[in-house]
This record gives C-alpha cells, structure tokens and sequence, in this order.
C-alpha cells in the first residue's frame, strides 16, 4: 500500500474553492490516487500550519473546505504523538550538526515535524511519500517523491519527470508538484 501525507502546498491547493487548471490538475490527481488504493493523509502539523494561515487571512471557505476534507475520511487525520515529538527533535538537532538547518533556531521548523509524523506511521519508508511543493528540506529524512512501487507500465508517466512521479502539464510554469503517478490496481 502506498501512503500519501500532503504538505501545506497540495494541501492549500485543496481546500482552495477556486477553478484554476492547477486546483483542477490536484483535485484530478488526489481524485485517481482514492480510485488507486493509494491512502492520503493530513500530518496534523501541516493540518495547523494551513488552518492558522486560512485563519489569518479571514478565509473561511478554505478552513471549511480543509476540514470537509479531512473529516471525508476517518483515518485521514494523523495525530501529532509524542513519539513523533521526540524524532522530529532527534531529526532537526541532526540536521543542525551536519550543517544543515532548514529554519532559524528560534522558528518551529514545520518540515521536521512533517518528516517525523510519517517516519512514525508504521509502514516501511517505501511506502511513504511526502507530496510537496519544496522537497529540498524533507528530503534530508524522508524520500520526498514518490518511493516504493508507484510506477507501472499501464501508468502514464512525464518523461520530463522522476519515473513514478506526476507533472501537471496545465500547472504554469514554476510550479512544480512532485506527486506520485497512482498506480492500477489490478
């Protein structure tokens, strides 16, 4: 099985109640991962992260729409346990020694928290991946692309692209989302 947790960019693309080709292209996509087996979720640090930026900027409409889809499905919503506190800390002071920060010290450093939460899952590491618009800090800890079996000869894939991955063709320039191409079921 293939497990999905979203960052706050797909995740902000979601619940946003426009109908650009970009929020066409996600919708289409998280849409084909359901009909694939392929389970979503929502870290609930990147669940807080977006609801207090929806909050700040008074839209309503994107917190109802985030939380119409993270209620759509019982296990969507993956609690922030103490285990993943203590990995997350383990994860950025590991960071911090190889010269490799990804935030201020005094910030909390979201990405961390995010790796943490699906290190702790249960499922092997193969099965994970962090869909995301910015892969460079996540990709210390955890494969920030699709990992594990996600490409198939009967899945289109971008050749412009990692093997296993999706590029929206209809996303303008710039915007690149690295999501894994939903494999068939067979």
């Amino acid at each position: 099985m293939l497990y999905v947790f979203l960052d706050s960019g797909p995740l902000g693309l979601l619940a946003n109640p426009n109908h650009s080709p970009e929020l066409v292209a996600i919708r289409r996509w998280t849409l084909d991962c359901f009909e694939a087996g392929i389970e979503i979720l929502v870290p609930a640090i990147v669940y807080y992260e977006l609801t207090r930026e929806l909050k700040r900027a008074n839209r309503t409409s994107g917190v109802s729409r985030l939380d119409a889809f993270v209620s759509a499905h019982s296990r969507r919503y993956l609690p922030l346990t103490g285990q993943a506190l203590r990995l997350a800390a383990d994860l950025w002071a590991q960071s911090r020694r190889q010269g490799r920060p990804t935030a201020s010290p005094q910030s909390v450093d979201v990405d961390f928290l995010l790796a943490a939460q699906a290190l702790t899952f249960g499922p092997p590491p193969s099965e994970i991946v962090i869909a995301t618009t910015n892969r460079k800090h996540l990709a210390q800890f955890v494969d920030a692309r699709a990992t594990g079996p996600t490409s198939t000869p009967d899945a289109p894939t971008d050749t412009a692209s990692s093997p296993g991955t999706t590029s929206f063709e209809s996303i303008p320039p710039g915007i690149q989302l690295d999501l894994p191409q939903p494999r068939q079921i067979s």
